[in-house]
């Protein structure tokens, strides 16, 4: 059953095959925004991350961060919450 989740990665990435990668905190910064901007009501960081790993998104260490691989960020709420972090 699709859920808000499903309709934020349509909007705000691109499945990648590429060995991208972003940030669990810079996904979750452009989640945040998305759900604003929809009036959606966000999960918690931990029910975000298992709806990403029940679609099959993987996690990796790089440095000291959990990273997303395979997921590339797009779209409006990506520009919202750059400009928001500066």
């Amino acid at each position: 059953m699709p859920t808000h989740v499903d309709e934020f990665l349509v909007d705000c990435s691109v499945r990648t095959d590429d060995g991208s990668t972003v940030t669990a905190q810079e996904l979750t910064g452009v989640y945040l925004t998305w759900c604003e901007g929809h009036s959606a009501e966000p999960l918690s960081q931990a029910k975000l991350s298992a709806a990403l790993h029940v679609r099959g998104y993987a996690t990796v260490s790089v440095g000291h961060n959990r990273c997303y691989v395979g997921l590339a960020m797009r779209g409006p709420a990506v520009t919202e919450y750059i400009l928001s972090t500066y």
